[in-house]
């Protein structure tokens, strides 16, 4: 009996459950107090899951949590002492676990729904790494060392940003998305007027079950 007053609340609530991946791009915006650092981004990837509740016909809240790495690259000109010169670059791959909130318009369209969406993402960063190349054999290719932390030389693990999400949705549950995040936070310990704030984009497709 339970279990059934169980079931008909969720199908009343509309809360609806599903699955979503994609590849994430990721810009940082960073400034150091004599320049601003240019950054080429690279490709992640989004995997994870969430619950939807309609709350209204053309209302609804999703939650979910996922994986996501947000990758980027710096290069810079490098010449040694024996006038050996050469091009390095770092290769960043930082790893969160992100609990995204989106409150949803969807307008009827065919048989699916043109959705627009706004809300929050909360990332905690879970690991980083950087991997260093160098297009000149005679020179080292060093790593900075860099992780999440509150030591001058990492960025703090908690992230929060503003997202802005528009998709479609067909009537058997599949749906594709184009998101973006603005990072709100300065990211950077020091106090020397630096500023790390995360810029990210990414395109996803995802599978309501219940649909």
């Amino acid at each position: 009996m339970m279990i059934l007053a169980g079931s008909a609340l969720v199908a009343n609530a509309q809360v609806k459950f599903g699955v979503e991946g994609g590849i994430t791009f990721t810009n940082p915006k960073t400034t150091s107090p004599i320049s601003e650092i240019a950054w080429t981004p690279g490709i992640g990837i989004r995997l994870g899951g969430f619950a939807q509740y309609g709350f209204h016909e053309n209302f609804s809240v999703r939650g979910g949590l996922v994986f996501e790495q947000k990758k980027f690259t710096n290069e810079f000109k490098v010449t040694d002492m024996m006038g050996n010169s050469g091009t390095m670059y770092h290769k960043y791959t930082l790893s969160y676990i992100t609990i995204p909130v989106r409150v949803f318009y969807g307008l009827k369209i065919n048989k699916g729904s043109l959705l627009f969406g706004l809300g929050s993402d909360f990332s905690i960063g879970a690991a980083a790494k950087v991997k260093a190349t160098n297009t000149n054999d005679k020179l080292p290719a060093v790593a900075p060392s860099f992780g999440f932390g509150s030591d001058a030389n990492e960025i703090k693990a908690f992230d929060p940003g503003f997202g802005i999400t528009v998709g479609y949705e067909f009537a058997n549950g599949i749906g594709a998305n184009i998101n973006v995040v603005y990072g709100l936070s300065n990211l950077f310990n020091n106090t020397n007027n630096s500023e790390w704030f995360n810029r990210n984009s990414g395109i996803g497709v995802y599978y309501i079950f219940n649909k």
